[in-house]
């Protein structure tokens, strides 16, 4: 795995475990492709290497860091509120890191029950 891979891998897990904190927040779905995903559950088996995270997806971009996360949020949580805590939460450990330029961070709702 590359070094530009680790770190996206290391950092959507703890992105992960950060958005699962958030109150509200009950389930993280994939962010990628289903075929994205079944292609690197393959390549992860076929090479023996450590199976990667597709619950937080972490890219570069040209302009930066670019962070997707969907999620389902319980109520009674309102769902605005608990998608301004997720932002808040994944800006707060870029931030803690260093990590910069973002050029986005997406939160999408993609349940609610």
């Amino acid at each position: 795995m590359t070094d530009a891979a680790n770190f996206a891998s290391k950092l959507s897990s703890e992105l992960e475990s950060v958005v699962l904190a958030v109150p509200g927040v009950d389930t993280l779905y994939p962010t990628k492709p289903v075929v994205a995903t079944i292609v690197g559950a393959i390549v992860d088996a076929l090479s023996q290497r450590d199976r990667t995270s597709n619950l937080v997806t972490v890219t570069m971009g040209e302009a930066g860091i670019n962070v997707s996360v969907a999620f389902r949020v319980l109520n009674p949580e309102p769902a605005a509120e608990v998608c301004r805590l997720v932002f808040d939460s994944i800006a707060t450990v870029l931030d803690a890191r260093s990590i910069t330029p973002i050029d986005g961070i997406h939160v999408t709702v993609a349940s609610i029950g």
